[in-house]
């Protein structure tokens, strides 16, 4: 497998775009660092800790060190090794951000509840917590 090969198979829908870092080892001459960062779309505010864990794990770069031969032979092998995982992280991704996403319409489709919903009774509880009596010591006071 070559080495774009293997990054196109990190693509998927939630990493749309990777970013492919190229560079000389400065410790050791000949060989090169490779570092891969898949870019992930933003996630929602409101979206669960799930989501957002799972984004994470599909941002996680990749990092090779060695010579080309040893890069391309390492990073795929590295890929092959993290295949099934980042599939299934992508679609739980996509899965998740669709319900994210059809319970936002639903909420657009809702009537303002929020007006009907306020209890009437607000004001008195407020008063009553403001009495005297609620302001008086727990225990007696004695001398």
């Amino acid at each position: 497998m070559s080495l774009i090969s293997a990054v196109r198979s990190i693509i998927g829908t939630k990493t749309a775009k990777v970013v492919l870092e190229v560079s000389a080892n400065p410790k050791v001459e000949g060989e090169m660092v490779v570092v891969v960062r898949p870019l992930v779309g933003p996630v929602a505010d409101n979206a669960s800790e799930e989501l957002k864990q799972l984004c994470a794990a599909l941002a996680t770069p990749i990092k090779i060190i060695g010579t080309p031969d040893v890069i391309e032979q390492e990073f795929a092998a590295a890929v092959s090794e993290q295949a099934d995982h980042r599939s299934s992280w992508d679609s739980r991704a996509a899965e998740l951000e669709a319900m994210i996403a059809a319970g936002a319409r639903t909420d657009a489709k809702k009537p303002d509840s929020k007006a009907e919903s306020k209890p009437k009774t607000e004001a008195p509880e407020k008063a009553e917590s403001d009495t005297p009596a609620s302001k008086a010591p727990s225990k007696p006071f004695s001398l």
